[in-house]
């Protein structure tokens, strides 16, 4: 137990001596294969990927492409209620119908009750701090709109 005091030079004497005693076991020559290996390049920022563009709306009747003969009565009503429903992509959209102009009125007026915003007149030489709209449905759980 001399060479495995901790602290001594002895430690490192004997680790020293079992790897030169191993160096024929211990073959580090590279792999055939690891040699073809293409060197990594770091060339900043990636290529963009594929993103559609959210203002080309289509409207898609899901009756020709789902089948929901094996569905509930209520998953039924849910699934075609998705295909008479459309979502505005902006404010100007949104403005054009009146469900969606008078579900904007009804949000505004909830925030004005509950105090979430208070309007008043902008200070001179200051812009606004934007918002933005987001348009979603709701749907119970019978598939109708909530």
């Amino acid at each position: 137990m001399s060479g495995q005091q901790f602290g001594s030079e002895n430690v490192f004497t004997e680790i020293s001596n079992q790897s030169s005693s191993a160096e024929g076991v211990l073959n580090l020559e590279l792999d055939p294969f690891m040699k073809w290996l293409p060197h990594r390049h770091n060339r900043g920022i990636p290529k963009p990927t594929y993103e559609p563009e959210l203002s080309t709306k289509v409207q898609i009747s899901h009756g020709n492409y789902v089948s929901n003969h094996r569905l509930s009565e209520s998953n039924k009503s849910f699934v075609n209620q998705l295909s008479t429903v459309a979502i505005p992509n902006s404010v100007q959209e949104a403005l054009a119908d009146p469900r969606w102009k008078a579900a904007m009125n009804e949000e505004m007026k909830s925030l004005q009750k509950n105090e979430t915003w208070e309007l008043v007149e902008c200070p001179p030489r200051k812009k606004p701090v934007g918002c933005r709209w987001i348009y979603t449905v709701k749907y119970k759980a019978d598939g109708s709109i909530e």
